[in-house]
């Protein structure tokens, strides 16, 4: 049985940020930093699997509610964009590491 507990999902939000956020004392920057290779992975595609997500169910809901057919297509486009620079910004950063 599952137990709605936002307590406890208020704590594992605030675990990933303390895990993802490092702050740099010396230059007083925030840098962002990833250890796994999920939140790699998340940070490189997760904006485009919402987006192929998004494309699905519009596919699936096409003409039944044209609200929801208008707001799906927003969602691809928009995620759709911002996957793209995305993936664009992880390979220059990969070359300019190497």
């Amino acid at each position: 049985m599952f137990l709605y507990n936002p307590a406890g999902l208020l704590n594992n939000i605030a675990a990933d940020a303390i895990c993802i956020i490092n702050f740099n004392v010396e230059d007083g920057r925030i840098a962002r930093k990833r250890s796994t290779k999920l939140g790699k992975w998340r940070a490189k595609y997760g904006t485009i699997v919402i987006a192929l997500s998004c494309f699905g169910s519009l596919v699936i809901s096409w003409g039944i509610n044209w609200i929801l057919t208008g707001i799906l297509v927003l969602g691809v486009l928009i995620c759709g964009t911002i996957g793209i620079f995305d993936i664009k910004r992880s390979i220059v950063e990969e070359n300019n590491q190497v």
